[in-house]
């Protein structure tokens, strides 16, 4: 068992994350590579501390920091300019080999008693520090796609946590034997393990993103100079693109903010700790408590926060949260409420905010991000905190605002933090939207229509070629394939028994022969002089022969729209009657025809008939924008065909690890799999009623697309996420993301079989039937020996 499998299956891990198939490896090494940089940086930081102290005293700090911000412009354009020249596998050995050949120079340079060199190494350390999380993050986006980043960063970033710890601990223990200077071939032989890391997750870069960088880029977004970037630098294509300047906005205001939050925390803290030693004290306390808290946010809030909130959401709750707490320090500037405001801000910056923010990059395409990330993280945290800065001392010395008081200064950035993230969220669905736009195609169309199938059928002989139906594009003809083939071939009926069969479907569902249940002449003529007849009951007299359904309804529109509710909400109607007046009221587009639909589709129905009535909602709505379905009404129904959704998994779950033989276009597997794409689609249709046709169509495209790119699902999963309201995301995340799950349990399967058994829904009580048929579950619970559909029930054939 390889280590990454042994992490996996830790219980700890296990309940903290959720590593999916597949993703153990390059989530186990992320962890450790995020680990070992944050390690590396934590040995760095001492040795730099006390090098320029020793030489240079604390009267230089100054000076290093001015020379900080110069030094990090040359590494971000050293970092620019390597990506695009360089392989992607070569770009990140390159960097890392030059940090390592950088270390091993200034050990041989201290040696050597340099004048000045700690300051350079003080510089150095701070570019070093910025430059590797920057790295690590800029691998991270390519490995991961936005449903892995959502689910896995949270954890990976809290390896930092440890690598914090390590890093502290193995240079307490380092210096006691060796010397200072030494700590730093200690730091290049932890890189040099970093190298090995990127090596072995190459494979995962490769195969995460085989398809990214061809065809998904944002070309809406970025102009035409960002989409051939190979010889554009990165602020042009900052400058060419709103996504990306909102995104940069993003980054310079959370560190300005943070900036702030660190002045305020400071300044009343000096006011209320006295003497040296009680203020070492309490900031190791405080910031141990801080890493604690940080830590439990990574692994646990991280990632409810991005599964159930989504990114456009989780990134409010940090201004939004701090924008309170802020108001109530600058009512009250004490230490409790400081250290709440730090707490808050520093532990929500490197959990939620983290993530959230990778995310955000993940729909840019690969060179593009290569380009501007180093600017954005890079230059736009050193820029935002000299920003601060400046910002603060406008405040403080030129319109006299107290140091306790700069609150203020955050709430004033507020607004502008939530316009920028309200900005965001719509850029981030635009983008990606933009991307899936280019490959979205519609649902193919069945080439052969119900009721042409029927009469092909009742025209035939014999059965033997039903098999060529058992893949139609066409859910309703497959069941129908899959019912026909087990009566007819697995259970030996004759040909009359099964013709017998394909009456009583047609009767239940209103299908005639030669025409589909939506349209035909003859089918609107039937429709018609159906209506005719009820409205006589209304006139006393018949209505005019040549007249259409449209000048029948104008007669008496109301009239028509009560005869029609009258048979809805009969229990005891024909279903083809009912099919008949779904159709009938599309004729009527007035809001109370929606509503009469809404109301019967809450009321327990057959799935067949729920998706005519979706149906006749999808094309009256359609026809009629100004139709407007209750929102509360269809939401709860997408949630009961999501729950159906997931019974079908589960008992298609069952079969195919009960029935080792399960033949893939047998009887069984055919219907459960019509069956889950008729809950699918009736989903969509759902989702298109309350939340825009167009970028629904986009989702549903990618989402139903055989085979899947997994990297384009994860982006039409992250688009539909970005779509719906909070209160269904999980819901269809659990639909749509295409895990398997647990098997389910036996207890699980066998009530829903007996549900659907004794169901009204002739369609569930053939699959419960032929799930019992083939795996013997007669034997099993004796309960379903006497179930037999076909010898009593409204599907009986005798």
């Amino acid at each position: 068992m390889t280590a990454a499998a042994l992490f996996q299956k830790i219980p700890f891990i296990k309940r903290l994350v959720d590593i999916r198939p597949g993703e153990a490896a390059k989530t186990f090494l992320m962890f450790w590579y995020f680990s070992l940089v944050i390690m590396t940086i934590w040995m760095l930081k001492p040795v730099r501390n006390s090098l320029l102290l020793d030489e240079l005293g604390a009267k230089s700090l100054p000076y290093v920091n001015l020379a900080e911000g110069l030094f990090l412009i040359f590494i971000v354009w050293a970092f620019v300019e390597l990506s695009k020249r360089l392989s992607k596998k070569t770009y990140f050995i390159v960097i890392l080999g030059f940090y390592i050949a950088c270390l091993a120079a200034f050990w041989i340079l201290f040696r050597f008693k340099v004048d000045y060199l700690s300051a350079v190494f003080y510089v150095w350390v701070s570019s070093y520090s910025i430059a590797m999380t920057t790295l690590f993050f800029t691998l991270a986006n390519d490995i991961f796609n936005p449903a892995e980043a959502k689910r896995l960063l949270g954890f990976i970033i809290s390896g930092g946590s440890l690598g914090g710890v390590l890093g502290g601990v193995v240079t307490y223990h380092l210096v006691k034997w060796f010397a200072t200077e030494d700590m730093l071939l200690f730091t290049a032989a932890v890189i040099g393990l970093c190298c090995v890391l990127v090596v072995a997750n190459w494979r995962y870069i490769a195969s995460s993103h085989a398809g990214a960088d061809s065809g998904h880029k944002p070309k809406k977004d970025l102009p035409q100079a960002a989409q051939k970037s190979g010889g554009v630098s990165g602020l042009k294509l900052i400058a060419a693109s709103s996504y990306l300047l909102v995104l940069a906005g993003l980054v310079i205001v959370a560190k300005m903010t943070s900036a702030v939050v660190d002045n305020q925390f400071n300044f009343i803290v000096d006011n209320s700790i006295s003497g040296k030693q009680n203020l070492t004290s309490f900031y190791s306390g405080f910031n141990s408590f801080l890493n604690l808290l940080s830590c439990f946010m990574q692994l646990v809030v991280t990632r409810l926060s991005l599964k159930f909130l989504g990114v456009g959401i989780s990134l409010w709750l940090l201004p939004s949260g701090l924008g309170v707490l802020a108001l109530i320090g600058c009512l009250n500037p004490v230490l409790m409420v400081a250290m709440a405001i730090k707490l808050f801000d520093g532990s929500m910056n490197y959990s939620i905010q983290q993530a959230s923010r990778e995310v955000l990059y993940t729909p840019v395409a690969s060179d593009v991000r290569y380009k501007v990330k180093p600017i954005i993280d890079m230059l736009g945290f050193r820029g935002a905190r000299s920003l601060a800065g400046f910002y603060m001392i406008i405040a403080t010395s030129f319109l006299g605002l107290p140091y306790e008081k700069i609150g203020w200064l955050i709430l004033a950035l507020i607004p502008l933090w939530i316009f920028l993230v309200w900005r965001m969220r719509h850029d981030y669905t635009r983008l990606l939207k933009s991307n899936l736009s280019s490959r979205a195609k519609g649902r193919p169309e069945a080439s052969e229509k119900a009721g042409d199938i029927i009469a092909l059928l009742c025209s035939e002989k014999t059965f033997e070629g039903i098999s060529f139906y058992l893949t139609h594009p066409s859910s309703w003809i497959r069941k129908l394939a899959a019912s026909i083939k087990f009566l007819h071939t697995d259970m030996k009926n004759d040909f009359s028994s099964t013709r017998k069969f394909i009456d009583k479907i047609r009767q239940r569902e209103a299908l005639d022969d030669g025409h589909d249940r939506c349209g035909g002449e003859k089918i609107r003529h039937q429709d018609m002089v159906f209506l005719r007849k009820l409205m006589f009951f209304k006139f006393g007299e018949e209505i005019e022969g040549d007249q259409s359904m449209e000048e029948t309804i104008a007669n008496a529109p109301e009239e028509a729209l009560m005869r029609m509710a009258e048979i809805l909400r009969e229990g005891e109607k024909r279903l083809d009657l009912k099919h008949r007046a779904i159709r009938i009221l599309e004729y009527i587009p007035k809001q109370e025809t929606v509503d009469l639909m809404l109301h019967v589709l809450a009321g327990p129905q057959s799935q067949a008939f729920r998706f005519e009535i979706i149906r006749g909602l999808s094309r009256i709505t359609q026809k009629e924008a100004r139709l407007i379905p209750n929102r509360l009404v269809v939401k709860s129904e997408i949630m009961t065909e999501c729950v159906l959704r997931e019974k079908i998994h589960k008992v298609e779950r069952f079969y195919e690890l009960r029935c080792k033989t399960a033949d893939k276009e047998g009887a069984a597997a055919t219907m459960l799999r019509a069956l889950a794409d008729e809950s699918i689609e009736r989903i969509f249709l759902l989702l298109k009623l309350i939340y825009g046709r167009e970028i629904i169509e986009i989702i549903e495209s990618e989402l139903t697309r055989t085979p899947q790119d997994a990297h384009i699902h994860a982006h039409a999963m992250e688009l539909l996420a970005n779509t719906v309201d909070p209160d269904l995301i999980a819901v269809l995340q659990g639909v749509f993301d295409g895990v398997a799950g647990m098997p389910a349990r036996d207890k699980d399967v066998h009530k829903i079989l007996r549900e659907w058994a004794g169901s009204h829904d002739h369609w569930f009580v053939l699959a419960a039937y032929f799930v019992i048929f083939d795996l013997r579950l007669a034997q099993q619970w004796p309960e379903f020996e006497a179930f037999d559909p076909l010898k009593e029930g409204p599907l009986v054939l005798s």
